[in-house]
Parts: structure tokens; C-alpha cells; sequence
């Protein structure tokens, strides 16, 4: 059994989900803050903690199980192309504290799931370079090596389809 730790996790019908259809994993915490979502996770899984706001758990490290794998749906606002894109500049960007969270675990696999204006979002407003160059060049410092996609999420029998980036 894989354990998992999944990230920005919403209502749990995403990575959380698809690891209880697929087997062989083991869900050993989500951190989300959303009260909603949070009310859904507490009756959808019962059993596993919330660890709450990724930017503060620094400070919880320790109370987390090795995860060998890492999932993450962070919010794509900072990155849509039907946004502001402030990537950097905003503070619902949740990959600085994403990253660090990789980088201290070092698992096995990581996954994130994102829009597809990640691909090309200036780092900050009028930036030559994108926020996703940053995300690649922080993964290959630490150690590890990126491959990516685009798909459909109707693919994966999600009610709506629109493209998605793994």
C-alpha cells in the first residue's frame, strides 16, 4: 500500500478518490481549509486527518507519516487564463509551500493537477519566464525529475471536460 498525503484536496472526489477506486493506497492525511470542503472530507473520510492551511504545516511536519506519494490540486486562480494570473504575486499560490513539502519528504511520486495556463502564467505579471519553469527548476534542484500532460478531464469521468495539467 501506497501512503498517501494529497494537498489543496477540496471535497476528496479527486486524487483521494481515484486511490479508494484504484487500491493500494493509503490516504494518511489531506491539508484543506475550506470549511465545505472540510465538512465533506470529515464525513467522506472519517478516519484521516486534515492537517488545514499548507502554508502552516511547517510547523506539523513531524505529526505527518512518510508519504510516498504526494498529490496536490492547488488553486488554479493565480494561473487562469480567465484570472488576473498574479502567479507569484498571489497569495492563493500554494506551490512555495507544495515544494517545500516535496522537498522535505522526498516521495516516491508526486503528482499535481492544475489548468493549463500553468504552462505559460508569467512568473509575476510582465515576467520573461513562466511560474512553471520556477516549479521545474525548484523539482530538478531538490533532486527530481518532471514529466507532464495535458488531458482531458472528461477522461477521467468528470461531469465537465475541460484540459487539465498533470
Amino acid at each position: 500500500m501506497l501512503k498517501l498525503f494529497d494537498t489543496c484536496t477540496g471535497v476528496g472526489a479527486g486524487f483521494p478518490l481515484a486511490s479508494l477506486q484504484l487500491g493500494g493506497f493509503e490516504i494518511i492525511g489531506f491539508s484543506e481549509i475550506d470549511e465545505y470542503c472540510c465538512g465533506r472530507l470529515n464525513k467522506l473520510y472519517p478516519t484521516v486527518n486534515n492537517f488545514g492551511n499548507i502554508n502552516e504545516i511547517g510547523a506539523l511536519r513531524k505529526l505527518i507519516e512518510q508519504p510516498e506519494i504526494i498529490t496536490a490540486s492547488p488553486p488554479c486562480q493565480p494561473f487562469s487564463i480567465q484570472g488576473k494570473r498574479l502567479s507569484a504575486a498571489d497569495n492563493r499560490n500554494c506551490f512555495p509551500a507544495l515544494l517545500e513539502i516535496i522537498e522535505q519528504y522526498r516521495p516516491k511520486y508526486t503528482c499535481i493537477e492544475n489548468v493549463t495556463g500553468l504552462l505559460n502564467c508569467p512568473f509575476t505579471p510582465g515576467s520573461d519566464r513562466t511560474y512553471f519553469e520556477h516549479i521545474l527548476k525548484k523539482l530538478f534542484r531538490s533532486g527530481d525529475d518532471g514529466e507532464w500532460r495535458c488531458m482531458a478531464s472528461g477522461s477521467f469521468a468528470s461531469p465537465f471536460d475541460r484540459k487539465r495539467l498533470l
